[in-house]
């Protein structure tokens, strides 16, 4: 035989005995074979993690990591005895302090944001929740995400919930981003809006005028006012200076 067709007839048996193999180690196992099969040992980080998921994914109340039936499912699946309550608790709450930190981060990257906010009591505690969404400035998509979730204590009155309002803008530090805040038209909705539109025309009518009285003040804002002014009259006057004003605005 020629050695070429020699090498040739090999290296059809050789794939025909992988093919071989394959089909083998795909076939189902006999029952004594099952307990052959090595299985790779769980370690106490991974057993942890899942259950931290577990209690996450499925809104499962922090009390389930003590019962007895799921201790005693842990110790017949994995022979591991599941962490504390306590312990649990901790490690969430560090999740959620660097999933705090993370959104901070990535909104930082954006300029203008839209609120959503709703009400609702159960089990006869109340709870006001926020929804954000922006616009990726290049691409224009949009995007959403739940922003916070608050225990409201007392009644749904105007001043508690504009209280709530302002302590998640200032927790997630959107302050100087937020251009709309939408929810439904419920009356304590309406004077919560209401009572944060009145504070703002106080302040410019009335502590405007006290500070008038403190004469560096006056003088500074007199200085300011009056450059503001000829800066509109310019652009009033001119469409050019009016196209450069834009420009640096």
């Amino acid at each position: 035989m020629h050695s070429k067709e020699l090498n040739n007839f090999n290296d059809c048996a050789k794939k025909r005995s992988s093919k071989t193999n394959i089909v083998e180690s795909n076939k189902q196992l006999n029952l004594c074979e099952v307990d052959k099969i090595p299985v790779r040992k769980l370690i106490d980080g991974e057993f942890n993690d899942a259950n931290l998921q577990l209690i996450i994914d499925t809104v499962s109340p922090f009390s389930l990591i003590e019962h007895p039936a799921f201790i005693t499912y842990c110790k017949l699946t994995s022979n591991k005895i599941p962490v504390s309550r306590r312990v649990l608790v901790l490690r969430i709450e560090t999740l959620y302090g660097k999933m705090m930190k993370e959104m901070i981060t990535d909104f930082e990257k954006i300029k203008y944001v839209c609120l959503t906010y709703d009400c609702w009591s159960i089990f006869h505690r109340s709870y006001i929740g926020f929804t954000i969404h922006w616009h990726n400035p290049e691409t224009l998509e949009s995007y959403s995400k739940g922003l916070a979730c608050r225990c409201i204590f007392g009644r749904h009155t105007f001043d508690n919930l504009a209280e709530c309002i302002d302590k998640v803008i200032n927790e997630f530090e959107l302050k100087n981003k937020v251009t709309l805040i939408v929810t439904d038209n419920a009356a304590n909705f309406v004077k919560a809006f209401r009572c944060a539109a009145h504070t703002l025309n106080l302040i410019v009518t009335v502590d405007a005028n006290d500070a008038e009285k403190d004469a560096a003040y006056k003088a500074i804002s007199k200085k300011v006012f009056s450059k503001c002014q000829a800066i509109f009259n310019k652009q009033n006057q001119s469409v050019l200076s009016s196209e450069k004003i834009k420009d640096h605005l």
